[in-house]
């Protein structure tokens, strides 16, 4: 058998991948098997093209795998403590329009219709309260900080300071005066960082 490249050689081997004759110079013995010189090219192509392609694969499959996000506690503590909060305001909020619909319609058994002047005077009152309850979750931020509270965080309606009594490591901050408010208490202390409304 002669070689294809040169008739006039005998051939000592064939491609393994097209089965070409092939003499000693056409032959290429890279690897494990003899291809032809047109073989040889494209198995280096397929080997640079896969050797690039894997990179790749391995890209694309830490793109599909899932996210998993790992959270900082005092980040979840954070966002946990605001949304109590949240939650904490729109409970005064839903309660200020339940009492101020019981107070619109019932009038102590009576049909009674609040006045324009009414209406606007109970929504003063329960601005009011909305807004103190707002500085008794202020100061129980600061005591949950571990520090004191100032003396300036009060409710306006009032001008006396708030109560501060400490007992046993725990500090109660307390309104001095709840009843001008509708409460009969309202205090807030660092083991119980919810603020505590009592309606009269």
């Amino acid at each position: 058998m002669k070689c294809s490249n040169h008739p006039s050689v005998e051939a000592i081997a064939e491609c393994a991948k097209c089965a070409t004759a092939l003499c000693g110079i056409c032959a290429d013995f890279s690897g494990s098997s003899v291809f032809c010189e047109k073989c040889s090219r494209d198995q280096e192509n397929t080997a640079f093209v896969e050797s690039q392609s894997k990179p790749r694969r391995d890209y694309d499959r830490i793109l599909n795998e899932p996210v998993v996000e790992i959270r900082d506690p005092k980040k979840q503590r954070l966002e946990a403590s605001i949304e109590k909060r949240e939650k904490m305001y729109m409970a005064i909020v839903i309660l200020g329009c339940v009492f101020l619909g019981f107070r619109l319609f019932t009038d102590i058994g009576s049909p009674h219709v609040l006045s324009a002047q009414e209406v606007q005077l109970e929504e003063i009152s329960i601005e009011r309260r909305t807004l103190c309850v707002q500085v008794f979750w202020e100061i129980a931020a600061v005591l949950q900080r571990g520090e004191e509270p100032d003396s300036s965080l009060r409710c306006e309606e009032t001008p006396a300071l708030n109560i501060i009594t400490r007992a046993a490591g725990d500090i109660e901050v307390r309104h001095p005066n709840p009843q001008i408010l509708g409460f009969s208490e309202l205090y807030v202390s660092r083991n119980n960082p919810t603020p505590t409304a009592m309606v009269l």
